[in-house]
């Protein structure tokens, strides 16, 4: 968990220094950057602390096997939303911003999905 916060950090970082987006790809990339930041933190509140965000400081994340599927399918659905974009067509700061993107989203599904540490780690 500690390094997708550190990743989800870097990512969040990065996008809120792009600036004005010169193109349509980096345009859909910011919007699709900041519909996953909001839905991530709403959907890991123990997450959102951790940055700073206490909106959702009454929450605690679910744990149960329907919140990690959840979880899962809101992480697989960003990453095929994501390739669908053209990085070759994004500014070369935003192509920085897709791999950061990539990586938070890759490293949280195979915390759980592979490492399961939700079955095991009390």
């Amino acid at each position: 968990m500690n390094r997708t916060i550190l990743l989800l950090c870097s990512f969040v970082f990065f996008t809120s220094c792009g600036g004005d987006p010169g193109n349509q790809a980096d345009r859909e990339f910011e919007v699709l950057a900041d519909r996953f930041i909001g839905r991530y933190l709403q959907l890991h509140p123990e997450a959102a602390t951790a940055l700073g965000t206490h909106r959702y400081d009454h929450r605690l994340d679910d744990y149960s096997a329907t919140g990690i599927a959840s979880s899962s399918a809101m992480l697989r659905a960003y990453r095929d939303t994501l390739r669908s974009i053209r990085v070759e067509e994004l500014s070369p700061g935003h192509m920085i911003d897709y791999d950061i993107f990539q990586q938070v989203l890759d490293a949280r599904l195979f915390e759980l999905e592979e490492l399961r540490e939700w079955e095991w780690n009390p």
